[in-house]
């Protein structure tokens, strides 16, 4: 499974999150990661998780892909915003969801 999120650069977590510099928190990110599974996902276990580049608001808005991939018991997720992969991220979710 695939899906493209736009970010808004205009959003409050900007304005709480390094005013005058802003960056994207992991934690949104990984929420946005749970967001899109849907409420039935509920993580069991982080298995890792890696920031490996900032995600910077841009002037008009910010376009992130997000890739789902089961692998065994665990689903692995990427984060890349053009070619750069931004996070990567492996969980184990609880035995009754997906």
């Amino acid at each position: 499974m695939s899906a493209v999120v736009r970010l808004n650069p205009h959003s409050e977590i900007y304005k709480a999150h390094f005013p005058g510099f802003p960056v994207t928190p992991g934690a949104c990110l990984f929420q946005i990661a749970l967001d899109l599974l849907g409420p039935q996902a509920v993580p069991d276990t982080v298995k890792e998780i890696k920031f490996l580049s900032p995600v910077f608001p841009k002037a008009e808005e910010t376009v992130l892909r997000y890739d789902f991939e089961a692998e065994g018991e665990n689903l692995r997720i990427r984060i890349t915003e053009g070619d750069t992969l931004k996070a990567r991220m492996t969980i184990h979710l609880k035995s009754q969801t997906i």
